[in-house]
């Protein structure tokens, strides 16, 4: 009677899973990585960068590779990194801004990191820890892909900067990465 119990339960499992669970050999998750890089330079605070236009059609070998079989996007994450300062400014600090928005459109999200050296992000990224609507904004912004070429603006600002010497240099960029829903 166990037995049989146990048999019927992995029968009905399998059934279930042979039937109903296609769709997990059909579509696969791929990561598409872009990055969109500005510079800001100036002799007074704030420097500002932008803004800078980046396309995932045109900067992303992974969507350009799989587009045609691409059924939906989504945003995974975003993040700040720094690429260089100029001389003499390792120790330069102030608030970092990114703002990105759709080009000639609305601001999808701006986020401030405040009271930091840039110089700290040369090695490690800083994840923006973006807020519901923000996302949401980007969700929304991102079911469009099948007929807007989809595409971010980003303005860079250093504001408050102190320490340091002129002319103030930062080169920066903003990190994305979107997952694509994509048919085998």
């Amino acid at each position: 009677n166990k037995y049989l119990k146990s048999a019927v339960l992995v029968s009905a499992v399998l059934f279930f899973s042979l039937t109903n669970g296609c769709d997990a050999f059909e579509s696969f998750p791929i990561n598409i990585p872009f990055t969109i890089t500005f510079t800001a330079t100036g002799n007074n605070s704030p420097i500002s960068g932008g803004p800078e236009t980046g396309c995932i059609d045109s900067q992303s070998e992974t969507y350009q590779e799989y587009k045609d079989k691409i059924n939906s996007l989504t945003f995974v994450e975003a993040a700040y990194r720094t690429l260089s300062v100029s001389s003499g400014n390792q120790n330069m600090s102030g608030n970092i801004n990114v703002t990105i928005k759709i080009p000639g459109g609305s601001t999808l999200f701006s986020y401030t990191i405040s009271n930091v050296k840039p110089a700290d992000y040369i090695s490690t990224p800083f994840v923006l820890q973006l807020n519901e609507s923000e996302l949401n904004a980007i969700r929304n912004y991102l079911q469009l892909f099948e007929t807007t070429t989809m595409c971010f603006e980003a303005t860079y600002t250093l504001s408050n900067i102190t320490g340091g010497t002129t002319p103030y240099t930062v080169v920066g960029a903003v990190d994305f990465v979107l997952e694509a829903e994509t048919e085998l």
